[in-house]
């Protein structure tokens, strides 16, 4: 085989956020459908089959010059999985997060205000939860984002999103971090622990990364020639 494949991480439960958003970057026809977290480890399926680490940034535009960070797409707001730590949901504060038809009929209802916009002008300032327009989309602040979205983005505004990836890709599903490249162990910085004799096992995070180590050199015994870490 060339590759195999079972899946990347995302959201079970939802006290870690909204179930079924992947944890990490998704690009799907083109259309960035979540964000990355740092440069974790791809699957790049198109236009050429690669495997390597990828990251997005996503930049929030208003008519009037304003511009911020786009915290993330189609997940929750102020809930990050595998943010600081991986596997782990990190709570996060002054985000504001984008919702495309993609994501489903309704947001999900969460922080403090959505600016609704279709055909690339803001419709109406709502409180949370309510349709997505087909062909538009919803953005969502929590309270302390909000003053800036009713500020820069007001009914009749035309804000916009700029985003990039930091190499070409068409489609994708993101992993892990990275254990193994070009057939050698090569720990993503997100994930690296020093490993040392005396290193506490009881600790569920020490342990983790010790056995990803491990793991690593296993699959490279076993001649693969490179490895993220999926479920």
């Amino acid at each position: 085989a060339l590759a195999g494949i079972n899946g990347g991480y995302f959201v079970v439960y939802p006290d870690q956020g909204v179930p079924g958003d992947p944890a990490g970057l998704s690009l799907v026809d083109g259309q960035l459908v979540s964000e990355s977290i740092g440069a974790r480890g791809c699957l790049i399926l198109s236009p050429k089959l690669e495997i390597g680490p990828v990251s997005s940034s996503l930049t929030l535009v208003a008519e009037d010059g304003a511009r911020r960070r786009l915290n993330g797409r189609n997940r929750s707001l102020d809930l990050v999985r595998s943010g600081q730590t991986h596997d782990v949901t990190q709570h996060t504060r002054d985000e504001i997060v984008e919702y495309l038809p993609v994501f489903g009929p309704q947001t999900p209802g969460l922080g403090a205000l959505e600016a609704v916009i279709e055909a690339g002008r803001v419709t109406v300032l709502r409180p949370p939860g309510g349709p997505i327009p087909s062909g538009g989309s919803v953005l969502a602040a929590d309270a302390q984002a909000r003053p800036w979205l009713e500020q820069h983005c007001g009914v009749g505004s035309h804000p916009k999103v700029d985003w990039s990836l930091s190499r070409p890709a068409e489609r994708l599903i993101a992993g892990g971090p990275i254990l193994l490249h070009t057939g050698r162990i090569d720990l993503h910085p997100d994930c690296r622990l020093p490993l040392t004799h005396d290193a506490d096992l009881r600790d569920p995070f020490e342990l983790r990364e010790l056995l990803r180590h491990y793991i690593g050199s296993i699959v490279a015994d076993l001649g693969q020639w490179h490895d993220i870490r999926h479920h």
